[in-house]
């Protein structure tokens, strides 16, 4: 009789009925990594600003700071999360998510003093730890506006964090909204504001058919202004092949399309998505990927007999793969640890 282990290998390595059929990662512990779609933030209550309910983050960027009150780095670090905040204004949320009682962290709060008290949101945990993958905090992301993780990384990496949160407000601002747009315009940009593209798209596409001049003039710079964000989209899905994460470009193009449906970027990112349900490599990276992600789930759940037993899986099954690479180098590592794999 086969093992569970034996058959969920098995059932990871077996080829797809369909080549190109949809390989999702398989859900690690760790949570969500770079280009991965966030999950919806859910929390208990907010013990400090809110409340923030998903549709009121679209087309923002998020910065979370998973911490507890009683770590001392946190406070000290409070100075800089508020200028992070008052530097972006309504254009950045950040939210410190805690998984103490929010009337403690509230009380917390409150015995701040001078540039200490926080000037951002504070809530409650409720499944957000989880579904983000919290180990150890503080621990932070940073959320684009099109809901995916730009970075995630240590709660204490001020540097990095101020850098990628910048970069993701610059990228929100490729669309800018005219000074003396008409109402109508200004609908059109309301929606850019809310991450609603398709129906800016809309709205700009028919003014610049029946518009005035002026308003012509101004969806035609709108519109040229979300083909450059949709380029912009474009370029991260080829940084991400350039280092082979399939899974994660895939992600990115998926975006496009949805996002941008009806330009020219949406219709190169659905053309690619075609073309690599036909490709092999592309779809045996994609694979190996998903595997690999099983991989560290066990390994996390401390069954190193199944881990070890599917990256030596990988490495046979895919050996022209960077998960394959990824595999051996774990396996590696975990046999120096002494771990029983």
């Amino acid at each position: 009789m086969r093992t569970f282990r034996t058959a969920l290998v098995a059932a990871l390595l077996a080829p797809a009925v369909v080549l190109g059929a949809p390989a999702a990662p398989a859900r690690a512990e760790r949570g969500p990594t770079a280009g991965d779609r966030a999950p919806d933030l859910k929390v208990k209550g907010w013990a400090r600003g809110g409340p923030f309910k998903p549709e009121d983050l679209r087309g923002k960027v998020v910065v979370l700071i998973f911490f507890g009150t009683h770590v001392p780095d946190f406070e000290e670090s409070v100075p800089r999360y508020n200028e992070l905040q008052r530097y972006h204004g309504d254009a950045l949320v950040l939210i410190a998510i805690s998984r103490e009682p929010a009337a403690k962290a509230r009380a917390w709060a409150e015995a701040r003093t001078g540039d200490r008290v926080p000037a951002f949101a504070i809530a409650e945990d409720d499944t957000a730890w989880d579904d983000f993958g919290i180990g150890g905090y503080p621990h932070a992301f940073v959320i684009d506006i099109h809901g995916e993780v730009r970075w995630r990384g240590e709660g204490l990496d001020l540097a990095s964090l101020s850098t990628q949160s910048g970069a993701a407000v610059k990228e929100r601002r490729t669309v800018e909204r005219p000074k003396d747009a008409s109402a109508k315009v200004g609908k059109a940009f309301d929606a850019v504001d809310k991450g609603d593209f398709k129906a800016a798209i809309r709205l700009l596409k028919d003014l610049e058919k029946k518009g005035d001049e002026k308003e012509k003039a101004q969806a035609a710079k709108g519109l040229a202004d979300i083909d450059a964000l949709a380029d912009a989209r474009l370029a991260r899905a080829d940084e991400l092949v350039k280092r082979r994460d399939y899974i994660q470009a895939e992600a990115v193009l998926k975006t496009v399309e949805r996002t941008f449906e009806g330009r020219e970027a949406a219709a190169k990112a659905a053309a690619t998505l075609k073309d690599w349900k036909k490709r092999k490599d592309v779809q045996d990276e994609m694979q190996a990927a998903k595997a690999f992600a099983e991989a560290r789930r066990l390994e996390d759940a401390k069954d190193f007999r199944g881990c070890g037993e599917l990256l030596r899986a990988i490495q046979a099954k895919w050996p022209a793969t960077k998960a394959a690479e990824q595999a051996k180098e774990r396996l590696e590592e975990l046999k120096k640890a002494g771990k029983p794999v």
